[in-house]
C-alpha cells in the first residue's frame, strides 16, 4: 500500500491520475480518500454486531477490484 500525503497543490491527484491512468485492465477504481472513508464508514454502519466488520468490508472490495486508488 501507499498513503500520500503533502500541502494542496503538489502534485498528489495528478501522480494518483497518472498511476491509475497507466495500469491495464478493467478491475481497478479510483476513489478519493473522504469518499472511500464515507463508504467504509456507512458499511461499518450496516454491519453492526457482525464480527470482524472490516474484514467484510475489505472482501466486498476486492470482489469488485484488484487495484484501488
Amino acid at each position: 500500500g501507499l498513503y500520500m500525503w503533502g500541502g494542496v497543490g503538489r502534485g498528489k491527484t495528478w501522480l494518483m491520475d497518472l498511476f491509475y491512468q497507466s495500469l491495464p485492465g478493467e478491475r481497478k477504481q479510483r476513489l478519493h480518500f473522504h469518499r472511500f472513508m464515507l463508504r467504509v464508514h456507512e458499511e461499518l454502519t450496516a454491519l453492526q454486531g457482525q464480527t470482524d466488520p472490516l474484514e467484510i468490508i475489505a472482501d466486498r472490495f476486492k470482489a469488485e477490484t484488484d487495484v484501488l486508488c
